[in-house]
């Protein structure tokens, strides 16, 4: 009921006041636990990355700063092509923490880092989490690490999160969304997710962009400058719009297109960039045929008719080809290979309904890229007016699609006028949206690096061994874990 019809305020900020006694002996903090992360580290995806930068971030933290740490894999199925792109010295790194030593039971909090359902007892085949001899009693603490795209959570999450000591979320809104549908607030910390920023530095790739007209293959519109060699005959320096998404619903690529095809023209010089994934389709083209149609759909809408200029009476493939906006369909780029592709761009475009945190719109800010995404859900941790470009959210939030397994929850819907505005804004001030791409990037290094990150939880480590030194630990959290 409270979960799926009333939404609350967001949850206010906590202030922690601490008094300092002069005089009084300060006794000395206890150890830090040992820590065994269970993460999906080797899948590539949300969740990896995130896992995997935050690990990045304990691991390169000074001698005596950073805990015991061993690391699994757990919670999805290992992506060789993923773990073969990996830069040499991220992968043997990543090796050292799968191999390093497990820390002892009752020495260990464990951190489940996935969706609920892969939590002990796992609805489907993966690492268990928490080990067995882990729960029941013996660990310092068993934390889930988690998040979700829509308004509210299933009952079945609900009831896995309240059998966790604490269940860590990385934004504000997911705390506020968690605790409507019934997560015992006490349980819930907010610990944010960290960006690479030192991998996804636009220092590094000044004069390595990847060409992103070379690389990419033109589905609609006219040539552009740089494509294979062609230079027109009054060149200039062409925006380009990057975007990087699963095709899904979640990800509105209708609305992306729609707002695109309608704002401009083949006479706008700008391009858009898709490097898109497809699961469980086997036609490596249908990413082609979709923009085609959707640029079809558009011109036969007649909205842009007019705004493309075509001739009365032009043939529709015609109209495509020659008058509408230039879209490129960019190849598989290996995890080695993404920043060189946000070097590439000028902005991220990214309108999706839901996101748990928002992995490329982060890695774009730490690129120093213009960001232009929906203010709704986990974006809203860190997009601002100063850092990017948000864009506003129809008034009433909009169901899933009939056929999801979420068909009862609720999200976003992306305002397509406003992201063309939006866009437009990017397009025809360049160097406003360029300051925001600074701004963006010391945002990044400033609140989400891997060390920063790294420290938050840390601090939370010291948290939970003094609450453990001095007992603080209720009987109800115990039993519940009991069950684990």
């Amino acid at each position: 009921m409270g979960c799926y019809r009333h939404p609350r305020a967001a949850l206010l900020a906590t202030a922690v006041i601490l008094i300092a006694f002069p005089f009084a002996a300060v006794a000395a903090d206890p150890p830090l636990p040992g820590l065994h992360w269970f993460a999906p580290v080797l899948a590539g995806g949300g969740y990896c990355s995130e896992a995997n930068a935050l690990l990045h971030g304990l691991k390169s933290l000074p001698p005596g700063e950073a805990p015991p740490l061993r690391v699994t894999h757990h919670g999805d199925a290992i992506d060789y092509f993923f773990y073969s792109g990996l830069p040499e010295d991220y992968a043997r790194e990543l090796d050292s923490m799968l191999t390093a030593r497990q820390p002892r039971a009752r020495d260990s909090v464990i951190v489940c880092h996935s969706e609920p359902g892969a939590w002990a007892p796992a609805k489907y085949e993966t690492a268990r989490c928490p080990p067995e001899g882990y729960g029941r009693r013996h660990a310092v603490r068993v934390i889930g690490r988690t998040m979700f795209e829509t308004d509210r959570l299933d009952r079945e999450h609900v009831a896995r999160c309240n059998k966790m000591d604490e269940v860590w979320v990385p934004t504000r809104w997911s705390a506020e969304v968690f605790e409507r549908c019934g997560v015992d607030p006490r349980k819930i910390r907010v610990v944010p997710e960290a960006v690479d920023v030192t991998m996804f530095d636009p220092a590094r790739f000044e004069g390595r962009e990847m060409s992103l007209a070379h690389v990419g293959e033109r589905v609609v519109g006219p040539r552009l400058d740089g494509e294979d060699g062609y230079v027109g005959a009054g060149a200039t320096r062409t925006i380009k719009f990057l975007s990087v998404f699963k095709w899904e619903a979640r990800k509105a690529p209708d609305v992306l297109l729609d707002a695109y095809f309608s704002e401009f023209t083949a006479e706008d010089d700008v391009a858009l960039f898709l490097r898109c994934n497809l699961y469980h389709e086997s036609d490596p083209r249908a990413i082609h045929k979709r923009v085609r149609d959707a640029a079809r759909t558009a011109f036969r809408s007649g909205k842009s008719g007019s705004l493309w200029g075509a001739p009365k009476g032009t043939r529709v493939d015609d109209a495509v080809a020659r008058f509408a906006p230039r879209v490129f369909v960019l190849p598989a780029v290996s995890e080695e290979g993404v920043p060189a592709m946000y070097a590439g761009a000028d902005a991220l475009v990214l309108p999706s309904r839901g996101e748990g945190w928002g992995r490329p719109h982060v890695e774009a800010m730490a690129m120093g890229l213009a960001l232009v995404a929906t203010n709704w859900s986990g974006p809203t941790e860190f997009m601002t007016e100063d850092n990017s470009y948000p864009v506003a959210v129809e008034p009433d939030l909009v169901p899933l699609p009939p056929d999801s397994h979420f068909a009862t929850h609720m999200w976003s819907q992306p305002s397509v006028g406003h992201l063309r505005a939006r866009m437009r804004e990017v397009a025809s001030d360049p160097e406003k949206a360029s300051a925001k791409g600074t701004r963006a990037r010391r945002d990044m290094v400033t609140r989400f690096s891997p060390a920063a990150v790294a420290r938050l939880v840390v601090g939370e480590l010291g948290r939970i061994a003094r609450e453990d030194a001095g007992g603080e630990r209720g009987d109800d959290a115990t039993g519940a874990r009991d069950e684990l």
